[in-house]
């Protein structure tokens, strides 16, 4: 039996079947839908194509409000903001419907079969243009008292005393932010290999870069003294690059070796998944709702 998922994204739809294995087929990318109708159109035209999928599995850029049953937040796709996409989905499929946040889905992925298999507590930072992330405790996604537990992006780091200006993480580490202070700085091209390739071959760009670092690697460590998780992932392509970590893994040291009282030091992993994360994260998510509602 397999569920039909999707990941909703800003520019692109991902879609495939997914079996209780974990093994996909039938994937499809296409650009993502003008407007919310043709979304639902998408969504249904693909249902009625896999008639024999179990249930359907949304990986959306948004908090899910189970109560009002309505999207919230901020997204990259504006138009599902206040919409009831799994109540209007479902009356159109008449299937089991379920949804979660893209970067929960991404640490589900990775609970299920990927590099935190088999570990209780987990959380994990996505780094792309922004940076998200999702907290795991005893395998199940916290989702805290506002549903933001997890927005690991939002934590202020850094203050301009002048105007009070708090700086998100996300916007120091986050490539949007990084690529576009490399631009201007350096004259570098925003292509985040560009930036790493002229790293290797240039230590003014490599410490600039280095300092960006730091911040997250402070993250890392209040994260582990506040939560105390059994690792922390690093999710995002960036986490394919062995140099990137190596730079992290550095700050962390070059940290802890000044701070001696902090004598947990955390465990830090690559995310296994990176295309196919949220596809495989919003199959598990359906499983592990199909056992609650059978159970």
């Amino acid at each position: 039996m397999a569920d039909l998922v999707f990941d909703l994204g800003g520019t692109t739809v991902k879609q495939a079947l997914v079996n209780s294995s974990g093994e996909l087929s039938f994937k499809k990318v296409q650009s993502t839908p003008r407007n919310y109708l043709d979304l639902l159109d998408y969504l249904e035209k693909a249902s009625h194509n896999h008639q024999a999928a179990r249930a359907i599995g949304l990986s959306v850029p948004g908090i899910y409000n189970q109560v009002k049953k309505i999207l919230t937040g901020s997204s990259a796709i504006s138009y599902i903001i206040g919409k009831p996409l799994v109540v209007d989905l479902q009356k159109r499929v008449q299937k089991p419907v379920f949804i979660e946040n893209d970067g929960n889905c991404a640490l589900l992925g990775e609970l299920w079969l990927g590099s935190a298999k088999g570990i209780q507590n987990v959380a994990m930072y996505v780094i792309g243009s922004a940076v998200g992330g999702a907290i795991a405790i005893q395998g199940n996604i916290l989702h805290g008292a506002n549903l933001n537990a997890g927005e690991l992006g939002y934590e202020l780091i850094a203050n301009n005393p002048a105007d009070d200006s708090f700086q998100t993480l996300g916007g120091r580490i986050g490539f949007q932010a990084v690529l576009k202070d490399a631009e201007q700085q350096f004259g570098l091209e925003k292509n985040g290999e560009i930036l790493f390739e002229v790293m290797k071959q240039n230590q003014e760009v490599k410490e600039f870069y280095q300092q960006r670092m730091d911040y997250l690697a402070a993250s890392i460590i209040n994260l582990q003294y506040i939560l105390d998780p059994d690792i922390i992932l690093i999710g995002g392509a960036v986490s394919e690059n062995p140099f990137f970590i190596q730079m992290l893994q550095d700050s962390l040291e070059r940290i802890l070796r000044h701070r001696p009282h902090h004598k947990v030091h955390p465990k830090i992993l690559p995310a296994q998944f990176f295309n196919d994360a949220n596809l495989l994260g919003a199959s598990y998510h359906c499983q592990k709702e199909l056992e609650h509602l059978n159970c």
